[in-house]
């Protein structure tokens, strides 16, 4: 009784190690650079859109996979951009960089995503944009491990106390 007791609380001490070991956040991020680091002549907008719209310089368009619906944190600069994310499942957005004022002059920006569970995927296209000395614009989304499923920790758990009342019952005859 005491072994079964012992296996039983093993078992449950890695399934709750495992899971909790897990990590499922997925960064985004998005920087455009070059001219002259003084001011800042450009505006970023971000959202559901395609590659014909005429008054777009520069789109970049990132995919998330996953389903579901999830409000993820967003930030330009120091300015919360939030509630411009409102995702759902198999939607593409673009970035949308437009000189506002048409001056060869701007400053690295950056913005992240994390979502904590939607998965992202994108090239991470160089872009060159009218007007401003050597443009760039990419989005660029590490690789993440895949997340173990509890389901597929708890079987895996059951096979393992299996495994070792099998070998109990082999080492008894």
């Amino acid at each position: 009784m005491k072994k079964k007791l012992l296996v039983g609380l093993v078992t449950g001490l890695f399934l709750a190690g495992m899971v909790g070991v897990a990590s499922a956040d997925v960064i985004a991020s998005f920087e455009m650079g070059g001219g002259n680091p003084f001011y800042d002549d450009y505006d970023i907008f971000i959202g559901v859109g395609d590659i014909s719209s005429p008054d777009w310089i520069v789109q970049l368009a990132w995919d998330h996979t996953g389903g579901g619906s999830t409000d993820p944190e967003g930030h330009f600069g120091s300015v919360d951009i939030t509630s411009q994310f409102l995702m759902t499942g198999g939607q593409t957005w673009w970035v949308h960089a437009d000189d506002n004022w048409g001056i060869n002059s701007s400053y690295i920006q950056s913005f992240t995503i994390d979502t904590g569970s939607i998965v992202y995927s994108s090239p991470d296209t160089p872009v060159y944009v009218p007007d401003y000395q050597d443009r760039y614009a990419y989005i660029n989304v590490p690789t993440q491990n895949p997340v173990p499923e509890p389901a597929t920790m708890l079987l895996f758990g059951a096979g393992l106390a299996g495994l070792v009342g099998l070998r109990r019952q082999q080492g008894k005859k």
